[in-house]
């Protein structure tokens, strides 16, 4: 990459950040959560646990550049402005998109790790803060929001996953688990290139006795809608578009030009917005990453002349 283009990034990216929304179903309008301090979040999963509700998302640090898995804990609407995020996963390379599921054997996140092109397992030890990561299910590509099935007895069924070819381009391909758990890489099946709904954007969920596929509209800009598939048939696969939740039917969010995240409970609805407002903060933050990878690269240079 270019030193210009390298600048632009980081100019572009001090405009960009995301706010979490929740409603009860049958709302409308999405109450906005507050971020963790220089953090926003992104990605949001809600999970009801023990008669609590959840929410898991990423929380990107713009001062390091990547994301980490946090969770706050929901109670009302009236005390959302009181909500506070807890780390739970950290590592040295971004994390985001925190896939949670329960089975028989107790509660998982495997988080979008594609940066080290492969997708992990993490096993909760102590829900909801301590958590320890223990397989790795699949690697060779740059696997984005891996998204899982499940049969009728709660086994792990199918891996959804987008392989990211470029900026706002990538596969969708499907893949079958094995009995233990571990994603069968001879299994690959390919779904999708369709930048419109060729990402996926939430878990699978049923209602009205149908099921259905969620997907980030990415034909214009990354994230820039949600688009529902009704799943006719896992076996042959074969889905078709059934609606959308489109920013534009909220306007009460401010600076917003996307949504990229969906999911949803018997009680709740959460999505993350996409905001465009410039942060100081982050620019300086982007500024700074940037002039260390140029130190970097100079230093590899001189070294190698010696």
């Amino acid at each position: 990459m270019s030193l210009i283009s390298m600048l632009k990034n980081a100019y572009h990216g001090a405009f960009i950040s995301y706010k979490v929304g929740i409603r009860c179903k049958g709302d409308e309008q999405f109450t906005i959560l507050p971020n963790p301090s220089c953090e926003w979040c992104a990605d949001p999963f809600v999970f009801e646990h023990d008669g609590k509700t959840y929410i898991f998302a990423e929380a990107y640090n713009p001062f390091r550049g990547r994301g980490n898995i946090k969770y706050c804990v929901f109670d009302d609407v009236i005390n959302c402005k009181d909500i506070k995020w807890h780390t739970i996963i950290d590592e040295p390379y971004h994390l985001s998109y925190p896939f949670i599921w329960k089975d028989k054997s107790g509660v998982h996140i495997a988080p979008e790790s594609c940066g080290i092109n492969d997708i992990h397992r993490y096993d909760c030890v102590n829900f909801p803060d301590k958590w320890e990561k223990k397989a790795v299910l699949l690697e060779g590509k740059r696997y984005a929001d891996s998204t899982f099935t499940f049969d009728t007895e709660g086994n792990l069924q199918y891996c959804f996953t987008h392989e990211v070819t470029g900026p706002m381009r990538g596969n969708l391909f499907r893949y079958n688990f094995r009995n233990d758990g571990i994603i069968d890489k001879g299994t690959e099946e390919f779904i999708s290139d369709n930048p419109m709904i060729c990402r996926p954007g939430g878990h699978f969920f049923k209602r009205d006795g149908k099921f259905f596929r969620v997907a980030q509209d990415g034909f214009k800009d990354y994230g820039e809608r949600l688009i529902f598939l009704n799943v006719e048939s896992l076996q042959p696969y074969r889905e078709a578009v059934a609606g959308e939740i489109n920013y534009k039917q909220h306007p009460y969010v401010e600076n917003c030009i996307g949504m990229h995240t969906y999911n949803t409970t018997d009680k709740f609805e959460v999505v993350d917005f996409r905001i465009k407002k410039l942060s100081y903060l982050r620019l300086v933050c982007n500024l700074v990453r940037l002039c260390w990878i140029i130190v970097k690269k100079l230093v590899k240079i001189l070294l190698g002349r010696r």
